[in-house]
């Protein structure tokens, strides 16, 4: 009883947690207006055999109703059309730019060199990555501006809206995003000259080009295949100011369209995370188990075995629906749909094992294949 009683406390503190990081990455768009002379944004989107993606992603650029920006695509070596689809696309607009991505150095992970040749001929003022995976709606540059304007934050990112179509998309993908605002303690205050707390997510980063500069550009984190990661890491330890939205109105991504993606994208996760802190991996995995597999694993139980104690059945149930509370009004925050909510158990079951297995292979000196390059070593380049 006093084990059910402390599950029930845990699972109310994350679900306030929860709520409250809710309130914290809330996104009201136009608070501000854009200034007379709004700054030059350069658009960057990294891009490797994206040809069912890229088209879709840059003609959602090309509807910005924002006035100055332009738009980069490098081709990282595609196998695909990938930059015929961008050449065509800039033959008719110049706002569009295709570079030809250079040979991947030694040392350097493919994503962060992609990005960083971008940087490099990008002229605005502000610089925005994107993953060629994500599409927008044609007011997105001018809500999300005013806010960098007034926030003063040295790099913005959020959590757009994830196209979830598949099963295993929908058991699978809403269950991380849960995690994270459940457990990340975002709305907490922090003393007055620290940075705040925030979550990076690659999808979506908007940084003034003088504070990406200022920390080193992706040439900081040059070996890491989760660089967004730790990008904001390294802006947290240089002292600048994160901010992290809920852009489910503006943007959207559909990160994987196949189970193998789906699996080789959680195993390079898993991978990753082994890299930076092999015990928060655990950490994690443990916080998936015990979030979204207890309560159900109890319920089972207070039903099936004759022997459960009385008070396991109710007990169980006040689990199961607090969580389902908490879980569904995250899906309903970020626009993710009510079967995802319902399919958390084998969602999380999932997550643990491919993050597990991804560990594995970082702690028995394995690698991870992505985006057909191999990963391994202890920073995740070979």
């Amino acid at each position: 009883m006093i084990y059910q009683i402390v599950v029930l406390a845990v699972f109310a503190a994350f679900v306030v947690n929860l709520v409250l990081n809710l309130r914290t990455i809330r996104f009201r768009g136009n608070d501000s207006p854009l200034p007379p002379d709004p700054p030059f944004v350069s658009v960057l989107i990294p891009a490797r055999n994206e040809e069912s993606n890229i088209a879709r992603c840059v003609n959602s650029l090309r509807a910005q109703d924002y006035p100055t920006f332009e738009v980069l695509v490098l081709d990282d070596s595609s196998h695909d059309r990938t930059a015929d689809i961008v050449s065509d696309i800039a033959s008719e607009d110049t706002r569009v730019r295709l570079l030809r991505g250079a040979p991947l150095p030694q040392g350097w992970a493919g994503k962060p060199f992609a990005c960083h040749q971008l940087a490099k001929e990008a002229r605005g003022d502000y610089l925005l990555f994107i993953d060629s995976d994500t599409s927008h709606a044609p007011d997105m540059l001018r809500t999300v501006m005013p806010v960098a304007l007034t926030s003063g934050a040295s790099i913005i990112s959020g959590f757009p809206r994830q196209i979830v179509r598949s099963i295993t998309e929908q058991a699978a993908i809403p269950v991380i995003y849960f995690l994270l605002l459940s457990a990340l303690p975002l709305s907490l205050p922090l003393p007055h000259n620290e940075p705040r707390r925030s979550f990076m997510i690659g999808q979506f980063m908007l940084f003034p080009a003088t504070e990406y500069w200022r920390i080193g550009g992706h040439e900081a984190v040059k070996s890491r295949i989760m660089e967004d990661l730790f990008l904001g890491i390294e802006m947290r330890h240089n002292g600048g100011r994160q901010l992290t939205l809920n852009l489910s109105s503006v943007t959207c991504c559909r990160m994987y369209r196949d189970s193998r993606s789906l699996w080789e994208g959680f195993l390079k996760w898993g991978y990753s995370f082994a890299c930076l802190w092999p015990i928060g991996t655990l950490v994690v995995n443990s916080l998936a188990v015990v979030l979204c597999l207890t309560p159900f694993i109890s319920l089972i139980i207070a039903v099936l075995v004759p022997t459960a104690p009385g008070y396991l059945l109710p007990m169980s149930l006040i689990q199961a629906a607090l969580f389902l509370a908490g879980r569904r009004l995250c899906d309903r925050s970020l626009g993710e749909p009510p079967l995802s909510t319902a399919l958390t158990p084998a969602g999380a079951a999932f997550v643990v094992i491919a993050c597990l297995w991804g560990c594995l292979l970082r702690l028995t000196g394995g690698q991870v294949s992505w985006k057909q390059r191999q990963y391994g070593g202890p920073t995740g380049v070979r």
